[in-house]
């Protein structure tokens, strides 16, 4: 059962370019394959579930908002 569903709303999208190891690309692109969705939606849900766990970063977070 995968970990990431597949995608449920649309959200506004702003580019971002980075640059990733390839081992990680190609594990990244594979899960996208896997879920049947884009590699940028998949990494958007890791982002967001992994940070929401940070409890140093959301008290950070919040103590400066607008940021």
């Amino acid at each position: 059962m995968p970990l990431i569903k597949a995608r449920a709303n649309r959200v506004r999208i702003v580019r971002h370019i980075c640059r990733l190891q390839e081992p990680n690309r190609d594990t990244l692109v594979l899960y996208a394959r896997f879920i049947g969705d884009t590699p940028d939606y998949v990494l958007n849900q890791l982002l967001a579930s992994t940070l929401a766990k940070d409890r140093d970063f959301l008290a950070w977070q919040a103590d400066h908002p607008g940021e």
